[in-house]
């Protein structure tokens, strides 16, 4: 344009410049303030649609004089990138997001695909429509939803953790009194796996003995008990055993939680602590396969471990980009395993 009117092509790049970056900038503030401030997804998309209505009326009048069609551009691309969002999104409780208090989301089939393409594809769409009804330009609004939906609502995806289960190793860092989801894996020996969900730690194991005298509590086979403990056996095992600990992140916590309880209630109480619940055996039903089945629960679809060291293993960061696909393929909640 500039060329074609004899101006300088590079006439108004600084304006530009610092206007987009501006407009980047507050829409991923935004995002943060929403996902701070609003407790349901709901209440964020709406919280997050009005804000960029506010913001993006402003820098269209700042950038073309037009408040009307930069306020509707930002808010119907709001609108529609959470809407789409909300069609990719398994949702718990009342439309809940994750949060400290164990609400969670996780994403369906289209959520782990096509999702993020089309929300920022349909909020500049929608935004360029909604600017030209305003009387504005179809470019300015599409520029403006590219924005919102790019730089909110697909950046916060990430920065929140959503997108599937993952695992984080924070043994160096861990506290027994830190809330979320966590795996313990304990090296020594043939190792041990458990987990704690907030101030809950759930344990299986053979804490019965074996149905073999002579070999103690090592025998293959025994009663199958469920220990329900708190933070300070959880404390006691960390500082008697090696273990390496992982945040799980991603996964419905209060599906976790129940399995656990179900199995745990459904026991049969000892007179020194835990519940048996079935029958272990180190090669059929044990404490790895236990913690399989209570992350699946959860949505966390793991290939199949029935060894406590295999955790460590599948958890393990990967070494470069080629590992790193896979492995975030193989752990994706849509694992085929």
């Amino acid at each position: 344009m500039n060329a074609i009117a004899g101006v300088p092509v590079w006439y108004g790049l600084g304006k530009a410049a610092t206007t987009s970056a501006i407009m980047g900038a507050v829409s991923f503030g935004i995002g943060s303030v929403a996902s701070s401030a609003a407790a349901s997804f709901i209440g964020k998309a709406a919280l997050q649609a009005g804000m960029h209505a506010v913001s993006g009326g402003i820098m269209s009048a700042l950038n073309t004089g037009n408040f009307g069609s930069g306020f509707l551009a930002a808010m119907i691309s709001s609108v529609i990138a959470s809407g789409v969002q909300a069609l990719g999104t398994n949702f718990t409780g009342n439309g809940a997001m994750q949060d400290a208090n164990r609400n969670y989301m996780t994403y369906n089939k289209f959520g782990n695909s096509y999702m993020k393409a089309a929300m920022v594809a349909s909020g500049g769409i929608s935004g360029g429509i909604s600017s030209s009804i305003a009387g504005g330009k179809f470019m300015d609004g599409f520029k403006q939803g590219l924005i919102t939906a790019g730089l909110n609502h697909v950046a916060h995806l990430t920065a929140d953790g959503l997108g599937g289960p993952k695992a984080t190793e924070v043994t160096d860092s861990f506290n027994a009194n830190d809330k979320g989801t966590y795996v313990i894996v304990e090296t020594d020996g043939l190792g041990h796996v458990y987990m704690k969900i907030d101030g809950e730690v759930f344990s299986y194991g053979r804490y019965n003995g074996s149905y073999s005298p002579s070999m103690g509590g090592y025998g293959p086979v025994g009663d199958g008990v469920m220990m329900k403990e708190g933070t300070s056996y959880l404390e006691h095992r960390i500082a008697e055993n090696p273990s390496r600990i992982y945040k799980i992140t991603g996964v419905n916590a209060k599906n976790i939680s129940s399995y656990y309880n179900k199995l745990y209630n459904s026991g049969t109480p000892l007179k020194n602590g835990g519940r048996v619940i079935n029958t272990y055996s180190l090669l059929g039903q044990n404490c790895s396969t236990t913690v399989w089945n209570s992350l699946k629960a959860g949505g966390f679809n793991l290939p199949f471990i029935n060894d406590p060291k295999n955790y460590i293993k599948t958890f393990s960061p990967p070494y470069d980009s080629n590992e790193r696909f896979l492995r975030t393929q193989e752990l994706m909640i849509d694992s085929k395993f």
